[in-house]
């Protein structure tokens, strides 16, 4: 990404915050040193064929290095719930068939799979913000979202019983220090045959 592009990302980026600072949750975009260890965490999805669902896609950053990843036939689906987000995202994506921007909530991520014609997926990434959800509801739509032995990395400050109550089998975690705010990535499996 040129020098001039890159500036213009960290001015919708910060656009989008100052607009809804409690839905995006940080004025600052993830380091590289985020992507980098995305990049880590992602060898444990299924990213040639099939579906991926990307939830809090916000100006693109991760997505970049999902959609490196993905196989000449996967579909990634996008859903972001900030329209000057959205409007980036298509405008960045939109030459690439095999990405699609869902303008939404995360919690509604089962219906948008629903309009797409899509049952299941078996990888999802996830930068939306678990803490201060009640009830971890997100967690209980990513889980209807995947497929059995479905692979989530979710993008959170919290502790790994939060997922084990949720019917995910914890595999790994990843530190980021080097991150404003500093983040933890986490590696979770659907266990197969959940009541969901």
């Amino acid at each position: 990404m040129r020098i001039g592009e890159r500036f213009h990302e960290l001015g919708v980026f910060f656009c989008g915050f100052l607009k809804e600072p409690i839905k995006v949750g940080t004025g600052l975009q993830s380091t590289r040193f985020l992507a980098k260890k995305l990049d880590s965490a992602l060898e444990h999805l299924d990213l040639a064929d099939g579906n991926v669902l990307e939830l809090g896609a916000g100006t693109g950053r991760l997505t970049e290095r999902i959609v490196k990843r993905l196989g000449s036939t996967t579909r990634l689906v996008c859903v972001e719930s900030e329209p000057l987000f959205v409007d980036y995202l298509k405008k960045k994506f939109g030459s690439d068939d095999r990405v699609t921007v869902v303008q939404g909530r995360a919690e509604d991520a089962r219906g948008h799979l629903d309009d797409l014609g899509i049952e299941s997926v078996p990888s999802v990434v996830s930068a939306v913000p678990l803490s201060g959800r009640k009830n971890f509801s997100l967690l209980r739509t990513i889980r209807d979202c995947l497929s059995d032995n479905g692979r989530l990395v979710q993008m959170a400050l919290v502790g790994r019983r939060s997922f084990e109550k949720e019917d995910f089998q914890y595999l790994r975690r990843l530190f980021i220090l080097l991150n404003m705010p500093p983040e933890m990535l986490h590696v979770c499996e659907k266990r197969n045959g959940c009541g969901c």
